[in-house]
């Protein structure tokens, strides 16, 4: 959260999954992406976080199809994509 709001993005964390829910959320919501991004002169994007080998749950899977047919930038984020990450946030 750091790097996005030094190029002027604001996230929010999504804290609602089906191993930890956090206040109140409807059953549909389980596998929402980690974060969200909006920077409104640039758009607004989806980003789950995974450890190099963490695979995406099928609920996961499902909303990032949802996401992803409705438009919306939505990706997985590694360690290893740390540049990706950075160039990604940098964007004009």
């Amino acid at each position: 959260m750091r790097v996005a709001d030094l190029y002027g993005w604001k996230g929010h964390h999504d804290q609602h999954s089906e191993g930890n829910v956090r206040g109140v959320g409807r059953a549909d919501s389980y596998g929402w992406p980690d974060w969200t991004f909006v920077k409104p002169e640039v758009g607004i994007m989806f980003r789950e976080l995974k450890t190099e080998t963490g695979r995406l749950s099928s609920a996961q899977r499902m909303w990032h199809l949802w996401l992803h047919e409705a438009g919306a930038d939505v990706a997985v984020w590694r360690p290893s994509q740390w540049q990706t990450v950075i160039d990604t946030l940098n964007r004009p």
